[in-house]
């Protein structure tokens, strides 16, 4: 499949990426400055999902438990599990994604801080 570039005023993304290796590849990325209230989910995903909000606030719901976030927040998504995700009525967040996988994914997360006890952390970063 081709590679797709999106690139709206709200809304860019590279998707449909060749899988160049079995350790770790890139699946997709991009970012969204979301509308309010927009959500995403239920779903499950096939690969890992990061996300880092550089603005505003949201939810994130997994496993029964639900995440208040916000700048400079970060929360990863496993594959095969359902997850949902609502921006701010009032301060809608802008974040950026990525999806990747491989059998080095889970790793690779884990020297980042990231597990599925912990898949929240806090990047108080400006660049």
């Amino acid at each position: 499949m081709k590679p797709k570039y999106t690139n709206s005023a709200r809304y860019k993304c590279l998707e449909y990426l060749k899988k160049q290796s079995v350790d770790l590849y890139l699946s997709y990325c991009g970012m969204e400055e979301c509308d309010s209230c927009h959500s995403y989910g239920p779903i499950k995903r096939t690969e890992y999902l990061l996300h880092y909000i550089i603005s505003g606030k949201g939810i994130y719901t997994v496993d029964g438990k639900t995440y208040h976030l916000g700048k400079h927040d970060g929360f990863i998504i496993y594959p095969n599990e359902t997850t949902y995700y609502e921006a701010d009525k009032h301060d809608p967040w802008i974040y950026i994604w990525i999806g990747f996988d491989g059998i080095k994914a889970e790793t690779c997360l884990n020297y980042a801080s990231f597990s599925k006890e912990n898949r929240i952390n806090n990047f108080n970063c400006e660049d």
